[in-house]
């Protein structure tokens, strides 16, 4: 993801997974988003996610061995419940407000798959586009979980 002070890209982050906590009124709501959208323990990811991915994820989802693995993560990711998501998700629901990306001096190459469904292609271009002399890569064919 890009800024998220920058509306374009947070206009096209979704709704029940991110923006919902996002513009919560506070952390208690937040968590409660983030319940309705992953159930307590991550149960729901699996299945919404299936709904929004490109093709080239889709394949990734229905590998045997990588599923196999995948899964198993997905429990721990809420191990110790939503707190951690949440968290992470409203520090980045602010934006780059405590660092200057424009200050960044080394070589950058912003990274995206064309096809990603979950983070529109557009952030990687506003993130090239803000980072001093950034190169773009984009993968036409490339999802969000295949680069």
């Amino acid at each position: 993801m890009t800024g998220m002070r920058w509306p374009e890209g947070r206009a096209t982050m979704s709704w029940p997974h991110v923006r919902a906590v996002w513009e919560a009124p506070g952390r208690a709501a937040a968590l409660a988003a983030a319940a309705d959208a992953h159930g307590e323990d991550g149960s729901k990811m699996h299945s919404d996610i299936t709904a929004v991915l490109a093709p080239a994820d889709l394949a990734l989802f229905g590998d045997p061995g990588w599923m196999k693995e995948a899964t198993a993560g997905f429990p721990a990711m809420f191990a110790y419940g939503l707190e951690g998501c949440t968290d992470d998700r409203l520090a980045d629901g602010a934006g780059w407000v405590t660092f200057d990306v424009r200050s960044i001096r080394c070589p950058v190459t912003v990274l995206h798959g064309g096809s990603d469904r979950m983070v529109d292609v557009i952030h990687a271009h506003h993130t090239a586009e803000v980072v001093p002399g950034a190169e773009l890569a984009v993968f036409a064919d490339h999802g969000h979980s295949v680069s």
